[in-house]
């Protein structure tokens, strides 16, 4: 029965002796990069207005296709107001 236990206890702490200095040697996970998320990017569209005797810009709107941000200026430039298309 002692020799059971010792045999039991040293193979246990042999084992806890290799498995630890593995862990430690062992490479992080890959993370998730901002890159591959940055790739998939879509150009966006800011309109910016202004009154002509004023000289501070406000934001209309963000807009993910050209035609929309077309039509909000031709709005605001129809209203009076001097209008402007930002690609961000």
């Amino acid at each position: 029965m002692n020799k059971l236990m010792v045999t039991l206890i040293s193979l246990a702490t042999l084992g806890l002796g290799i498995a630890v200095p593995l862990q430690a040697n062992a490479q992080p996970v890959k993370q998730t990069t901002k890159v591959a998320l940055e790739s998939k990017h879509r150009p966006e569209y800011r309109v910016q207005y202004h009154h002509p005797n004023q000289k501070k810009w406000i934001n209309a709107g963000t807009f993910r296709d050209r035609a929309s941000a077309d039509k909000e200026v031709q709005k605001l430039e129809h209203k009076g107001y001097t209008a402007q298309i930002v690609t961000l």
